[in-house]
C-alpha cells in the first residue's frame, strides 16, 4: 500500500469513527412511539391516524410491537394511516420518523378495530397515546 493510500485510509478510520461516537451537536433519534394504553382484548387489527401539527412533519413508520404486522400509508406531509394485525394488545405499536421528536406536536386516534375472529369494533373503544 503506498504512502498516501494509507494515509488516506487512516483519514477516512478516523472521521468512521467520529461520526459512530457523535456528540450533543450531532444527529438525534427523530422518533416518536404510539402507544396502545387501552383497548377491549381479543383484538387481531387496528387501523389508526397519526397527525402532526404545527410546522412538523412526519416520514416514515416502523413497527414497535412484537408478534404483529404494520402495514402504512401516507397521506401528506403531516398524515399517516397504519394497520396493525397480528396480536393487538396494551403496549408499544409503532415508532414513527418525524421532523421533531416533541410528542405533544403529535397525535394518534382510532380509526377502528376488530377482534381476532373479525368482529368490528368502535373506535371509541381504543385509547392511545404519543411519546418518547
Amino acid at each position: 500500500m503506498t504512502r498516501r493510500r494509507r494515509a488516506l485510509s487512516v483519514a477516512l478510520t478516523a472521521l468512521a469513527l467520529g461520526a459512530a461516537c457523535g456528540d450533543s451537536t450531532g444527529p438525534t433519534d427523530n422518533t416518536v412511539l404510539v402507544q396502545l394504553t387501552g383497548a377491549p382484548g381479543d383484538d387481531g387489527a387496528l387501523i389508526f391516524k397519526v397527525l402532526a401539527g404545527g410546522q412538523e412533519r412526519i416520514d416514515t413508520v416502523l413497527p414497535a410491537c412484537s408478534d404483529c404486522r404494520l402495514f402504512s400509508r401516507r397521506v401528506s406531509d403531516v398524515e399517516v394511516r397504519v394497520m396493525i394485525t397480528g396480536t393487538v394488545s396494551i403496549g408499544p405499536l409503532a415508532r414513527v420518523r418525524v421532523s421533531n421528536p416533541v410528542p405533544q406536536s403529535y397525535t394518534a386516534f382510532a380509526v377502528e378495530g376488530a377482534s381476532s375472529s373479525f368482529e368490528s369494533r368502535a373506535a371509541g373503544r381504543y385509547q392511545l397515546s404519543v411519546g418518547r
